[in-house]
């Protein structure tokens, strides 16, 4: 009798039932149904729209998508968590599993949710990248100076945005960094040549404010209790 071989030990290819599979697609598919709407809206709608208050277009004219969608990356998630753990157990119990029948699903959902996971910053990053500053890129800039997007900021002026731009606000991005009390960013402005003297918001911070000219009464940030003067 010949001795068995190493491949002997080797259990045949393991099969889940067809309804797991079933299970992730369907997954997939809710999760992607909304958050291909998500991407949509912080890229083409964000470059020709300006930027948007992300799902809320969605909560209120689908709201049905927004649910579905919120049920699919959480089904998502556990399909993940079942199906990896169930790899490590026939890792271990040595059965082979044909890469169509885990590999492929499972690369689907986790793109899915990677997709979800993306920033709304780095979508406008590349947004911007491939093609160019937007009609509303004014309000883009600042939109990343008040919650303190240097890197965005730093993106849009080299696309060749003027620093002092006026957005629908009528403000600049300098005001806009005051407002948001992002020092680091407005320091980026003035550095990059921004009007301390057009951005009246920058009057509440004191470090600022000895490099400016009074605002006028109408110009006057309505708030200049101590409290509202950043050191």
């Amino acid at each position: 009798m010949t001795p068995p071989t190493a491949q002997s030990d080797v259990k045949p290819a393991a099969k889940r039932p067809n309804v797991w599979h079933i299970t992730g697609w369907v997954a997939f598919a809710l999760s992607m149904s909304m958050n291909l709407r998500l991407v949509y809206e912080q890229t083409a709608m964000t470059w020709s729209q300006g930027p948007q208050m992300i799902g809320f277009t969605i909560a209120h004219t689908m709201p049905f998508l927004l649910i579905s969608g919120l049920v699919g990356n959480l089904a998502c998630l556990a399909w993940i968590v079942c199906s990896l753990s169930y790899l490590g157990w026939s890792a271990i119990r040595h059965r082979r599993l044909s890469p169509n029948v885990y590999w492929f699903p499972l690369s689907a959902v986790l793109f899915s949710l990677i997709l979800a996971a993306i920033p709304y910053d780095s979508w406008q990053i590349a947004m911007i990248v491939l093609r160019g500053p937007g009609p509303y890129s004014v309000d883009q800039l600042s939109y990343a100076a008040a919650n303190g997007d240097l890197t965005l900021v730093h993106i849009l002026l080299r696309k060749g945005l003027t620093v002092d731009a006026l957005a629908s606000t009528q403000r600049t991005a300098l005001n806009a960094a005051c407002v948001g009390k992002a020092l680091p960013v407005a320091q980026f402005l003035i550095d990059r040549g921004a009007d301390l003297n057009k951005a009246p918001d920058c009057w509440k911070i004191e470090e600022f404010r000895s490099h400016m000219q009074q605002p006028s009464k109408q110009e006057m940030p309505q708030d200049l209790s101590p409290s509202a003067v950043v050191h």
